[in-house]
């Protein structure tokens, strides 16, 4: 697996195992390739809702990747008491 970080977008490539298990995961079914750009935005729901509108095929809906939900909870530090 390769994730090549490009701000607020990644390019990923991966072998076909690693594929078939991240699509399981964010759509529950096989839907990609190897190769993928992904794009981190504020309103997800909407943006969807544009590409949709646009023509675009939605493969799987706006969600919380398990590597951003990670990040963003080290980012968190806990309550002082």
């Amino acid at each position: 697996m390769v994730l090549l970080d490009a701000g607020r977008a990644t390019l990923e490539i991966f072998d076909e195992a690693e594929a078939r298990a991240i699509d399981q995961v964010e759509a529950g079914r096989r839907v990609t390739g190897p190769v993928r750009v992904a794009f981190q935005v504020a309103h997800s729901e909407k943006v969807a809702g544009d590409v949709a509108a646009a023509g675009a095929r939605i493969l799987g809906g706006p969600l919380l990747t398990p590597g951003a939900i990670a990040a963003s909870a080290s980012q968190v530090s806990p309550a002082s008491s």
